[in-house]
């Protein structure tokens, strides 16, 4: 399947909505809320527990919901079990129906910016993690070259195989310095130009984006900004 059919079947509102993966902060934020307060429920019942093997006699339920400690920093952590589940759950739900609410607004506008400049391009591995953060903190992520309809498939192969090759001729030690310049793929594309110059200044390098090899890309409306990376469905 090529580029081209992959756009044809795009074109229309029913097959864009079908195929593109719109990402939403809202939900992720609300996944975030929903980690945090079953990790602080998890952790109180564990604590519940354990208070429970030690005094038998006591009320379950007013020690889970206790928020009394041997001192005041023990007490604040327990306030925080306590009172974040319950904050924090209803949060999510908020920012859940706020997606869910704005869900077809979202889809609309993506599709009509993807329908006035937008295209369809391929993924390919350069065989470089970019790397962000450090110690304990560190990502890493396989950094994609992404075409552009005006680059020719041999100038892309052409392209592809100088980046490989300089990727290539990298020490371990360059390999990590080199990983960390186009760190910032991970929060967004940057031109390939970056990494080797003289390269078409319409390829991209980015993060892995959605589980096919097909991205949509929708160049940025304001000068100066970045490219907004969609994924392509199965």
């Amino acid at each position: 399947m090529t580029n081209a059919h992959i756009q044809t079947e795009l074109s229309t509102p029913e097959g864009f909505r079908s195929r593109v993966v719109i990402s939403r902060p809202a939900v992720a934020v609300a996944q975030l809320l929903l980690v945090l307060a079953g990790a602080g429920v998890a952790y109180n019942l564990f604590s519940t527990f354990k208070t429970m093997q030690e005094i038998p006699w006591a009320n379950p339920v007013l020690v889970f919901l206790s928020t009394e400690g041997d001192n005041p920093v023990s007490s604040l952590w327990f306030t925080l079990l306590v009172w974040g589940p319950i904050i924090l759950l209803p949060l999510a739900i908020l920012f859940l129906l706020y997606s869910r609410a704005t869900a077809e607004k979202v889809k609309n506008a993506a599709y009509l910016d993807f329908r006035a400049n937008g295209y369809v391009t391929s993924q390919r591995r350069i065989g470089l993690a970019a790397v962000n953060g450090r110690g304990n903190s560190t990502t890493r992520v396989e950094t994609q070259l992404l075409g552009h309809p005006s680059v020719t498939p041999e100038a892309f192969e052409k392209a592809y195989g100088a980046i490989t090759q300089y990727v290539a001729s990298l020490d371990k030690k360059a390999l990590v310095a080199v990983g960390r310049s186009v760190g910032a793929v991970q929060t967004g594309p940057l031109p390939a130009t970056q990494l080797v110059p003289g390269l078409p200044a319409e390829l991209l390098l980015s993060a892995p984006i959605g589980k096919t090899e097909w991205v949509v890309v929708i160049p940025p409306k304001a000068v100066g900004g970045k490219p907004q990376l969609l994924g392509v469905k199965p």
